[in-house]
């Protein structure tokens, strides 16, 4: 395919394969019919042309996942289920461990004192009565608050 066809595909392209459970090139493969369809509905490169492409595309992607899945006898489908239920139950596990470390950070910051009620000094008598003299008497000078103690 040359560059011009492939950079006219969408580029969920590949996701939209990968959902579907088909490989990219088959999925290039029905870009290109659903592209000839919408050709002949509609004049190509209007608004309308591009919509009955993507339309087309889907269809084209549905009943190719149905084929696949017809021709793995039922294992397929089962084995996609598995597959959506472990990453849903770990994304399930993901938020519960989320949940739990958001509680522990709300714990641990109500659980801390505040910068206010932190005394370096002690809570002693003395040391509070000391603090109450050098807030009363802010104007003394050094030698009076040494002999003051």
């Amino acid at each position: 395919m040359n560059k011009s066809t492939l950079a006219k595909a969408p580029k969920t392209l590949p996701w939209l394969a990968h959902k579907a459970g088909i490989d990219e090139h088959r999925a290039e493969i029905l870009w290109h019919a659903a592209l000839s369809h919408a050709a002949h509905v509609h004049a190509p490169d209007t608004p309308e042309y591009w919509q009955a492409a993507m339309d087309c595309l889907l269809d084209l992607l549905a009943a190719e996942s149905q084929r696949e899945d017809l021709a793995s006898f039922g294992w397929r489908p089962w084995a996609r289920n598995l597959a959506d239920f472990w990453t849903e139950r770990m994304s399930i596990l993901d938020e519960m461990t989320l949940a739990s470390v958001r509680v522990w950070r709300i714990v641990g910051q109500h659980s801390r004192p505040s910068p206010a009620h932190i005394n370096c000094g002690g809570n002693s008598p003395r040391r509070q009565d000391i603090h109450r003299r050098r807030l009363a008497a802010p104007c003394r000078s050094a030698t009076e608050a040494v002999h003051a103690r």
